[in-house]
Formats: structure tokens, C-alpha cells, sequence
């Protein structure tokens, strides 16, 4: 049994995915400098090994992993002591990219408007048909009781793209990226934040995004997004570029109705978003190899998130 230690875990995702290792049989503790009367009850309440404090002697030669929560720099005592007895030091990014090297990474990213729809609508249709899968989101959507799952046998994963702060260590770059073979860009609505504290910052990000998936994948972007659609076209990388829109639709006694060849399939969930994200949802969940038939049969019991 392989184990994993974590160096701090304060955020629900950390903790979710700390849960998820555990849940497929690798040991894992975590070690936090203050932990809090609630997060001792979720360390708890998830079987999760922890250590109130940081401390070098919580790291030891048997130690399979290290993976670093955002609340650390490299004078952390227990980081210093995993680095000198050279044991496997990964960000959240580059475990799960590690964790996932033999599966087919599905990367959904983009800011508002979108994201977390085409995700849920993904997750839907392969849970419908019963396509086992992995999946990384930020939250839980319908009908699934955790935000990450994870198996040692599935082909795909899921991962939602986000801009979590990155632990404050010299030697790791501002911009980490999954590096997925299909990824969908819904849209850049930039505002000022830290991260990206200027639109220049914000584009780089996205640049670099596409430019980390894996050569000869798939990008699906919104054709509807006029900055995008400008970054994809700018793109140089050897990748395939599917844009994707609103697909056909009626109004049909007050329900709206996709138009397809076989006929008209209602949707029990819509808003002014919703046919687009439909849309990129369809190609992707056709990428990974869904019947755009079945895509419909699954769609009209999508009820939204």
C-alpha cells in the first residue's frame, strides 16, 4: 500500500481528494499547523489520518508522496525535510496529472457562464449510460455524493480547470497546468484578482492553457466568445479545434425542444445559457465516445444545477 502525506489541508477539495486516495487503498495523513474544533471533525469523519503542527519528524522514508496544500513556503520544516530525503514532491496539479498519466484527461475551463453547466451535463449523460469514469470538479453536482472520484481502473477523468492558489514555494511555477488530451474552453470574462491582476496576466494564463494540451489532442471552444475565439485562432499548437454553438431548437407548447434528424427531444431544464452549453457538452461527451442518440435519450432527463 502506497503512502501519501499532505502537507496542510484546509480547503474542501484537498480534503475531498485526500478522502478519495484513501477510499481506493493508499495510506494517507495529513499535517496541518492549526487545525480547528471543525476541521479535526472532517479529518475525522472521513477515517483521515492528521498531525496538529508541522514537524519534521512527521516525514519518514516510507512516505510514498508528499503533496503540498497552498498554506506553505519552503521554510516549511516538514517540506525541507521531504526534500532532503528526496521523496516524491508533487502540487495538487501534478499528482492528479501523475495519478492520471495512463487515463484520457477531459479538461472543462473557463470563467462563468459554462463551466460548472457543461461539466454537470458531461457528468449526466456518462452517468446515464453507465460510463465509468473519474472526475475532479470544484463542488458536487446532482445525483454524485463528492466532488472528486477516483479509480485505479477507469480510462477517463473529468477535471474541472480552476486557479487555485498554488503553494508558496520558489521552485513552482505561477501557472500549473493539467495537460489534457480534450479540453473545453467556455469563455474568458476576465475581472481583477490576484492571480491574474491584469487582462495581459488573464490571456497568458488561458495561452498557456491550450498550449499544455497534449499534442494532437482536442480544444472545443465557445465561437461565441470573441476573446477566445481570438487566442484560439493565434494558437500554433498541434492540436485539433472544434468550435461549438447553440444547437437547433423550437419552442414547442411553451417547452423547449432540441431539432434533431431523429426529432424533437424536450429539456426539462433551460436557461439563456443553457443550449450552448448543451452544445459543447455534446462534442465532448461524443469525443469520448457517447452516440450523439444517446446524447439525447440522456439529455432530456438532465435537470440542471
Amino acid at each position: 500500500m502506497q503512502k501519501i502525506h499532505f502537507i496542510s489541508a484546509i480547503d474542501k477539495q484537498t480534503i475531498s481528494l485526500a478522502t478519495a486516495l484513501k477510499n481506493i487503498d493508499f495510506e494517507v495523513s495529513i499535517s496541518e499547523e492549526n487545525i480547528s474544533l471543525s476541521l479535526k471533525e472532517n479529518f475525522k469523519k472521513n477515517n483521515l489520518n492528521f498531525y496538529e503542527g508541522w514537524r519534521p519528524n512527521n516525514i519518514t522514508k516510507n512516505i510514498d508522496f508528499i503533496i503540498l496544500g497552498s498554506n506553505l513556503n519552503n521554510n516549511n520544516s516538514e517540506f525541507v525535510r521531504a526534500e532532503s530525503l528526496k521523496i516524491k514532491i508533487f502540487s495538487i496539479t501534478q499528482f492528479i496529472n501523475y495519478f492520471s498519466k495512463e487515463k484520457t484527461r477531459v479538461l472543462v475551463a473557463g470563467r462563468t457562464y459554462g463551466k460548472t453547466s457543461i461539466i454537470s451535463i458531461i457528468l449526466h449523460v456518462l452517468k446515464f449510460h453507465d460510463f465509468s469514469f473519474d472526475f475532479i470538479i470544484n463542488k458536487k453536482v446532482s445525483a454524485f455524493d463528492s466532488s472528486i472520484h477516483l479509480s485505479k481502473e477507469n480510462d477517463f477523468i473529468i477535471i474541472e480547470g480552476n486557479e487555485n492558489i498554488l503553494p508558496k514555494i520558489d521552485n513552482l511555477s505561477k501557472f500549473e497546468f493539467f495537460n489534457p488530451h480534450l479540453a473545453i474552453i467556455t469563455s474568458m470574462f476576465w475581472k481583477h484578482v490576484e492571480r491574474h491582476s491584469s487582462f495581459e496576466g488573464y490571456k497568458k494564463y488561458f495561452s498557456l492553457l491550450i498550449d499544455n494540451i497534449v499534442p494532437g489532442g482536442t480544444l472545443i471552444y465557445n465561437e461565441n466568445d470573441h476573446q477566445t475565439n481570438n487566442l484560439v485562432k493565434n494558437s500554433n499548437h498541434t492540436i485539433k479545434k472544434k468550435s461549438y454553438s447553440s444547437p437547433r431548437s423550437v419552442i414547442f407548447k411553451g417547452v423547449v425542444n432540441l431539432q434533431t434528424e431523429e426529432g424533437n427531444y424536450p429539456l426539462i431544464s433551460h436557461n439563456d445559457y443553457s443550449l450552448i452549453n448543451i452544445g459543447g457538452a455534446l462534442w465532448a461527451c461524443q469525443l469520448i465516445g457517447i452516440y450523439q442518440s444517446d446524447f439525447y435519450e440522456a439529455i432530456i432527463s438532465y435537470q440542471g444545477d
